[in-house]
């Protein structure tokens, strides 16, 4: 997908109730509006944490379909 003409690397989960998008790739981005947040979520095997930074709302285009979609922001998601 691309978001703010970055090709970025993505899984689209379209049943997932979050999506989330790392900080190495927001930092990429140029006029993002950032809204912090704290919190920690874990994923469904119930043992993996994920912390959040803050939300975003992104531009998202994959192949010639764009959405806008408002993403967690987690410190690492490797």
């Amino acid at each position: 997908g691309h978001i703010d003409h970055f090709r970025v690397p993505c899984l689209i989960d379209t049943g997932a109730t979050h999506s989330f998008i790392d900080l190495s790739v927001v930092r990429r981005l140029h006029n993002a509006l950032i809204t912090n947040a704290h919190e920690q979520f874990t994923l469904a095997d119930g043992s993996t944490t994920i912390n959040i930074v803050g939300t975003i709302t992104l531009s998202l285009r994959v192949r010639h379909i764009t959405t806008t979609i408002s993403a967690l922001i987690a410190k690492s998601l490797s």
